[in-house]
């Protein structure tokens, strides 16, 4: 199982040395083996970038909750759903020209 997007994490090539007791050598292997990885650097990149995927939801949960307990809910009007809209089309706008 190859990631579909090779370099997520930054610019590749880079290596980083891991030493490991031989069981879990020996497991880490057999999970390459079973799951279908190319390498266990292939492995290893999975795990960490569901790591850093767990870290963003961590993130995302922290700042809902934030807005939870940041006071008294308020009913949204056509005004304030026009003005997200708007916002909205003007980010993605201004990414389309950075990105051009």
């Amino acid at each position: 199982m190859v990631h579909p997007h090779p370099g997520i994490m930054g610019p590749m090539p880079s290596s980083f040395r891991v030493v490991l007791p031989t069981s879990m050598r020996d497991w880490v292997r057999n999970q390459v083996r079973r799951r279908g990885y190319h390498s266990a650097d292939d492995y290893v990149l999975e795990l960490l970038r569901h790591d850093q995927l767990r870290e963003a939801r961590d993130r995302v949960d922290a700042v809902l909750l934030q807005a939870l307990d940041s006071g008294e809910p308020a009913e949204m009007t056509a005004r304030d759903w026009q003005h997200i809209r708007s916002q909205g089309r003007k980010r993605a706008a201004a990414r389309r020209r950075t990105s051009g």
